[in-house]
């Protein structure tokens, strides 16, 4: 497994600007696969923003990798509070299932997984096609939960 970027964030409120930049910096996915990148590490960070129980000296390290057809997200808030609730199906849990082939917590960090799939895997940046203007990460709409007959 190649580590493309790895980065620690303070607990203020730019964390989850500053780590959804860093996705968007990744240049060997396809757009779309960066979108979902960037709103699953928003989603990962802002949990342990919100639930880590992480003080004003707290920090998150966020691991970026490939693994074969993979980029796995790892986040790491070092604090307790980081586990799935029982009984409680949040919006984050929610786009996790939605845009992850799997993912995982333990103590104090989340590992998501989000596959490379279709002919785009294999193509290198350079033989990618260019975005539609307007449709590149972070501006294109989200698409995962709209309808299936709105996204045909």
């Amino acid at each position: 497994m190649d580590a493309l970027d790895r980065f620690a964030l303070t607990t203020e409120s730019l964390a989850v600007r500053d780590a959804r930049r860093r996705v968007r910096a990744l240049r060997e996915f396809p757009p779309p696969m960066i979108a979902d990148a960037e709103l699953v590490v928003s989603e990962l960070v802002a949990n342990s923003l919100l639930h880590a129980g992480l003080g004003p000296t707290g920090r998150i390290d966020v691991t970026l990798r490939r693994d074969s057809d993979h980029l796995v997200i790892v986040v790491d808030d070092h604090g307790s509070l980081s586990h799935r609730p029982r009984g409680h199906r949040g919006l984050g849990f929610r786009i996790l299932d939605s845009l992850c082939e799997r993912w995982e917590i333990d103590p104090g960090r989340v590992t998501a997984t989000i596959r490379l799939v279709g002919a785009s895997a294999a193509q290198s940046p350079a033989q990618q096609p260019a975005p539609a203007a307007g449709a590149g990460p972070g501006q294109r709409p989200y698409e995962p939960f709209a309808p299936t007959a709105a996204r045909a």
